[in-house]
C-alpha cells in the first residue's frame, strides 16, 4: 500500500513539473514569435518614417 502510495506521489510531481517545463517552454516560443513579429512590425514603420523623411529632405 505504500509503495502504491509513494509512487502516485512520485508520478504526481514529476507530471507537475513537467506541466510547468511545457508550459514554460511554450511561454518562451510564443514570447520568441511575438518580439519577432513586434520587431518586423517595428522595421516596416520604421522604414516608412525614414521614407518620408527623405521625400521631405528632396
Amino acid at each position: 500500500m505504500i509503495n502504491i502510495l509513494s509512487l502516485f506521489w512520485v508520478l504526481v510531481l514529476i507530471g507537475y513539473f513537467g506541466l510547468h517545463i511545457i508550459v514554460a517552454f511554450f511561454m518562451f516560443y510564443a514570447i520568441n514569435v511575438g518580439l519577432h513579429f513586434i520587431d518586423a512590425i517595428a522595421e516596416k514603420l520604421i522604414s516608412k518614417i525614414s521614407n518620408i523623411n527623405k521625400k521631405r529632405v528632396v
